[in-house]
């Protein structure tokens, strides 16, 4: 093997370092360096603080591991002597003219955003800080934090281009030395690992890629200086008492400090000391202040050095003297934590980047997981979150894969029909953040060429998207939009007409296939009152679909249906179908309940459903089918009788479930990302982008700590996102100045967060992701508690009334119960997948870890994921959820307690509140529980504020520190 790292900070250095150590002679390894300066970034002008545990938990085990063999490379190589290792305690300095809520440690980076600090004030300060150390709180102790400062080096060179050998692989990179020819290195395996520099690196090596990679960059201005009280021999030892002078009995006790504090200049200094005699001061951060074009191109702000020499003379008194005055850019992905891994899409290529302000502290952690992740080993730390998003391939991604495998149809002479099953819009901030809703993504939706779709239940909430489908998307798809038990008022007219055409017939262009495709929606009543969703058992009498399901030129019966797979409707339909219809293949497209699934309903007749949020494209394959549109022989009256040729034909289906990434796209279309992109793709991908940046959507509101999970965590637990809402978010926003002081009992069903919060960046996107819904809150005023207590164990168990409601309340589990039990999905397809005489095994030999991901069982087994993963338990959680606010405190009676205080009682009545989404359902419960209420008895509560309001707001006041 051949690898080329780009990138020779300390990141590159790690990885090649530790690749030459794991795969000894037989590696061929190679560095490359654009800057004429080696360590010219954040390698060179960091603090060198190391730590153990301060991370959050996706990094915790890479944290520990990177510590560890920072200890042990300075004890094997004298780490003191050749590059300034020494032991560290960390301190907080707190001022009383400073904010107290000011964090200057940032969520998601240090041990103190997940846990409370052990704090003590016992311990000496460092004898270079003036002043008062009554403030002193020690982080951590000098055990858990340090400091420190046969491969090629292509050094300046610049990395030009790829090249790929015939089956897509990396062949060799191209690069270029200063004032001189191109080269061209082999290369196998390539490891970005530039920094903030890794998205143009990556965007230059691979242009056709619509892969963004998710990391920008923040400068840090920072000074080196020299301390009069700073001598490493007057350091004392934290047993020691502050303002002696004894020095330590051995050199290689000596131990640094590092100080975090606030400043009045508004930013969080930290200051660090070093060996041999240095102290190293920054904290004042940009994210706006440029990168440029190689570090050497740095120009440092005055202002920012001035600004830090206050600080420093502040806290450390005069006599300073200034050895250096820096910038550097530090990588900060999106998510708040590293990315390493292999790059989707892009066949052996890797990353290693956007570490932040812990780069060196990760970096030799990091470098020994990289070297094992390259050689197929297991790693010596858990990474698993720390790759880059899978589901990473957008819109315009997906038009380029079906024009790809339209051109191959053609060569091939098949046909290629693409469908959709509903539930296009809410649940995202394209849809969601515009005004009106839809602005952007109704053309950005109609530049894919689809040949059949329905409408969803999402469509149909509220009168202005079911407006929008008839005036707009309808027209859009000329006739191929299909709503067979759908009406709508028409607002130009006034008239109730089917929303779309009722079913559509037409022959496949290649292959002449007679198809008749209906369009259903499953018995949904929460609709507005602009539209009639007719049920499914009552539009089958019809005299229409009567007539049309008896023609006998008819191929193949196509059914798509935003409809569980395994419901009532879609068997009424089945039925229907094959009381007249008694051979003719019927395939049915399904929707709604958000699983990967495959039913069978005899011989000739499947269903599929591909999953939820455009996680997975579903793929169906129908070979054998009769060629009525292009028969060349008459058919007999007596056959004609029968349903023609398709009665005759004996088709076989398969499904495939694929991940929707750009690994995927490349592997089924055999082009790599120079070649798979079309124009047409790459011209969607643009407008999604600008219409992104027209919205604002990434717009940071904060850091999640941690990740909280709709489905992926029991309820109740720390990473339940319901968990969250109950004990976090309601008790903090719920409140109405009109009825304050008030006891409340806030109610709201789960189904009401629709996605989960991932540790890292919060922005305007994820309210929408989390929560699209126009819910506003209602209350009753002074309910009987004893009344309102029991709403939660009647809501929960589906009380009479309540009926089929209760599913669509509840947040849906993304794995069919079918097959897999009532609470988790623990099967595992273990096995090599096939797809057209290749076989796929998209991460590596079965002994490899695997991503977590889909594994899905389904009525023709185990073999649809078409990429393997390792097996994601999905717990249920209850429809309601309710919060207790401003209950009394209530204190257990203790055993044998000589305390005759009477307890406080619950609440005579409370506030009940709850979102306008769930009222006729919490109303329908208080008749059953005896309670005579009704709307006229609601009023608003806190008036125009949503649920995405209330948690956009409450992560600004809470979650605010950087990533």
């Amino acid at each position: 093997m051949s690898t080329v790292v780009i990138g020779s900070g300390i990141i590159g250095i790690s990885t090649a370092y530790f690749l030459s150590q794991e795969s000894g002679l037989q590696a061929d390894i190679h560095l490359v360096e654009a800057n004429p300066e080696l360590f010219a970034s954040a390698s060179g002008y960091a603090a060198g603080f190391l730590a153990r545990d301060w991370f959050s938990p996706s990094l915790s085990s890479l944290g520990a591991l990177s510590y560890d063999l920072h200890k042990q490379l300075a004890q094997e190589h004298d780490g003191q002597e050749n590059w300034g290792y020494s032991r560290s305690s960390s301190t907080i300095l707190g001022e009383d003219n400073v904010d107290e809520d000011f964090d200057w440690r940032g969520d998601g980076q240090s041990r103190a955003s997940t846990t409370k600090p052990q704090l003590s004030r016992e311990a000496a300060g460092p004898a270079w800080l003036v002043g008062s150390h009554a403030n002193l709180d020690i982080m951590s102790s000098d055990d858990t934090t340090a400091q420190m400062q046969s491969v090629r080096l292509h050094h300046p060179a610049k990395a030009v281009s790829i090249r790929r050998d015939s089956l897509g692989g990396l062949s060799s990179i191209i690069i270029s030395y200063e004032n001189s020819a191109e080269v061209a290195i082999p290369c196998t395996d390539l490891v970005l690992a530039a920094g903030a520099w890794t998205p143009k690196v990556f965007s230059s090596l691979f242009p056709s890629s619509s892969l963004k990679i998710p990391i920008s960059s923040l400068a840090g201005h920072s000074v080196l200086l020299r301390s009069p009280l700073w001598p490493p021999a007057a350091f004392p030892h934290p047993s020691q008492t502050h303002g002696t002078s004894n020095e330590p009995s051995n050199p290689t006790d000596l131990m640094c400090h590092a100080i975090f504090t606030s400043d009045p200049a508004d930013y969080s200094p930290e200051i660090f000391s070093r060996l041999p005699g240095h102290v190293y001061l920054a904290g004042l951060n940009s994210s706006t202040y440029p990168l440029p074009a190689l570090p050497a191109e740095r120009v440092i702000d005055e202002a920012s050095i001035a600004t830090l020499m206050a600080t420093a003379q502040r806290l450390m008194g005069n006599g300073l003297d200034v050895l250096k005055e820096a910038v550097c850019w530090r990588p900060i992905s999106a998510k708040g934590t590293s990315y390493l891994g292999k790059v989707p899409g892009e066949q052996g290529v890797w990353i290693a980047a956007g570490h932040g302000k812990w780069g060196i502290s990760l970096s030799l952690g990091t470098g020994k997981v990289m070297a094992e992740m390259l050689l197929g080993k297991k790693t010596s730390a858990d990474v698993s979150q720390l790759n880059l998003p899978s589901f990473s391939a957008d819109w315009g991604d997906y038009v380029s894969f079906a024009e790809r495998l339209r051109e191959r149809a053609e060569k091939e002479g098949v046909d290629l029909l693409l469908i959709d099953t509903g539930d296009r819009i809410d649940g995202n901030g394209l849809y969601d953040a515009s005004e009106p809703k839809g602005l952007y993504t109704s053309e950005i939706f109609k530049e894919q060429d689809i040949d059949i779709l329905c409408a969803g239940n999402h469509e149909l909430y509220r009168r202005s998207s079911s407006e929008s489908e008839l005036l707009t998307t309808v027209p859009n798809y000329q006739g191929n939009y299909l709503a067979s038990n759908i009406d709508i008022f028409d607002p130009r007219s006034g008239d109730r007409v089917p929303l779309a055409p009722r079913f559509k017939k037409f022959t496949t262009k290649n292959q002449g296939i007679r198809v008749l495709a209906f369009g259903f929606l499953f018995d949904f009543t929460g609709n507005a009152n602009n539209t009639v969703v007719q049920p499914v058992r009552e539009t089958i009498k019809e005299k229409w679909f009567q007539e049309a399901i008896r023609d006998r030129e008819v191929d193949l019966f196509l059914v798509a249906g935003h409809v569980p797979l395994r419901s009532e409707e879609f068997n009424s339909i089945f039925k229907a179908i094959r009381e007249v219809q008694w051979d003719t293949p019927i395939q049915f497209f399904g929707g709604h309940t958000h699983v990967r699934d495959f039913s069978k309903y005899d011989s000739k007749s499947f269903a599929l459903e591909s999953g939820r949020f455009m996680e997975t494209i579903g793929f169906l394959s129908i070979t054998g089918l009769a060629t009525g549109g292009k028969r060349n022989e008459p058919i007999s009256d007596a056959l004609k009788d029968s349903g023609t040729k398709a009665a005759l034909a004996s088709p076989k289906f398969a499904r495939r479930y694929i991940d929707n990434n750009l690994f995927s796209y490349h592997h089924h279309t055999s082009l790599n990302s120079t070649f798979f992109p079309t124009s047409h793709g790459q011209n969607v991908s643009a407008v999604i982008s600008s219409a992104r940046e027209a919205l604002n959507l990434d717009i940071r509101f904060g850091c999640a700590p941690l990740d909280l999970w709709t489905n992926r965590s029991p309820y109740p637990s720390k990473n339940s996102i319901f968990t969250w809402l109950q004990e976090s978010v309601f008790p903090d926003m719920i409140y109405d100045a009109s009825r304050s002081g008030k006891p409340t009992l806030a109610m709201t069903n789960t189904g009401a967060l629709r996605f989960d919060i991932l540790e890292g960046a919060f922005t305007v996107d994820s309210t929408y992701l989390v929560s699209p819904f126009i819910n506003y809150f209602r209350y009753i005023a002074d309910v009987p508690f004893d009344v309102a207590k029991k709403l939660l164990l009647v809501l929960n168990n589906d009380f009479p009334g309540l009926g089929s409601a209760a599913h669509a309340l509840r947040a849906k589990v993304p794995v069919s119960s079918e097959h897999s039990g009532v609470h988790k999905e623990t099967h595992r397809f273990d096995g090599s997948l096939a797809t057209g005489g290749q076989h796929q095994i998209v991460l590596g030999d079965h002994d490899l870890d695997l991503l977590p991901g889909y594994t899905t069982i389904d009525d023709a087994g185990a073999d649809g994921d078409d990429t393997l993963h390792s097996p994601i338990t999905f717990y249920l959680v209850p429809t309601f959820i309710e919060s207790r606010i401003r209950f009394l405190p209530t204190t257990p009676k203790r055993e044998k307690s000589t305390d005759t205080t009477e307890e406080p009682r619950d609440p005579d009545v409370v506030d009940l509140v709850f979102l306008d989404f769930v009222q006729p359902s919490i109303l329908l419960a208080l008749k059953f529980l005896g309670a005579d209420y009704h709307e006229v008895d609601t009023k608003s509560y806190m008036g125009e504020v949503t649920l995405n309001d209330l948690i956009g707001s409450w992560v600004k006041e809470n979650w605010n520190g950087k990533c």
